[in-house]
Order: C-alpha cells, then structure tokens, then sequence
C-alpha cells in the first residue's frame, strides 16, 4: 500500500510496524522537502536511532540555518 508520509502520522505508523523506541538502528529521511519535519516528529516521539541519515544543502552555509516549513492542509511550502 502506498502512503504517503506525514510528520503528524509518522510516530503511529513506526510502532504499527513493530518498531520500538528501543529497536529502531538507522532513520533515513529523504522526503524532498520536509525531511526536518519528518526526523524531528520521530525524534521528539522519543524514537532513539544509532544512525540518522539525512540530506543537506550545502548551498545553505553555516551559521545560516534554512528549513522547509510543512502544513498539513498544504502540504509542502516555502517561507
């Protein structure tokens, strides 16, 4: 079945699936605009993985942080 991926769902959908918060070893976000959203929602449902893997842009130097808000009723958007 295809779903798609929401911040707001993600947390529900892991344990659905059997994870734990205890057995979760690498997290790899690339959702192509909310990636941060997505990790953080995992991450703040107390979600502990060894290993995160996430994409970055580089064009975004530091100390200069960037981040694509999301909105469920609009999906993804830019501020």
């Amino acid at each position: 079945m295809k779903e798609y991926a929401h911040p707001v769902t993600m947390p529900a959908r892991l344990r659905a699936a059997g994870m734990t918060v205890a057995n979760l070893d690498v997290l790899k976000v690339d959702v192509d605009g909310f990636d941060l959203a997505l990790a953080r929602s995992i991450l703040e449902a107390g979600f502990r993985p060894k290993v995160v893997l996430m994409e970055s842009n580089t064009d975004v130097p530091a100390p200069f942080a960037y981040e694509t808000a999301y909105r469920h009723d609009y999906g993804v958007y830019f501020q």
